[in-house]
């Protein structure tokens, strides 16, 4: 009994994943450049009006129903985006400073007090870097 119901299902998910394929198939062949009204954004096929256009989220269609302009509330967003004003902490700044500070004096002391520590093998002089 359970095979039989995972039969159905299977069956039904098959049935309609094919139709759905065939009809975004229908979609992409009706919708051609040829009978395509100039969209920005996508062309849509309607059964009753045929080709239509349609715009990305955030977009609305303009009064000549082809143009995809951005709508106002995005529009504002972006706005209030650009007039906030980011501050740093100053003492961020002194802290990051004074660790670069330290770390290049630690190399620069490193490099001008290091001297090569040398041994003598015999009447060969060994140096050690």
């Amino acid at each position: 009994m359970i095979s039989n119901i995972l039969k159905i299902l299977c069956f039904a998910a098959f049935m309609a994943q094919t139709s759905a394929r065939s009809k975004v198939e229908n979609l992409e062949g009706l919708c051609t450049p040829e009978n395509d009204p100039g969209c920005d954004h996508i062309c849509v096929m309607n059964p009753l009006y045929g080709a239509l256009c349609n715009c990305h989220f955030g977009y609305k269609l303009y009064e000549d129903k082809k143009t995809c302009v951005l709508t106002r509330e995005i529009l504002e967003a972006g706005e209030r985006e650009l007039e906030e004003n980011y501050a740093v902490p100053v003492a961020i700044i002194c802290l990051v400073g004074a660790l670069v500070i330290f770390i290049m004096s630690a190399v620069t002391w490193y490099c001008v007090t290091r001297t090569p520590e040398t041994s003598h093998n015999g009447s060969v002089i060994v140096s050690y870097y």
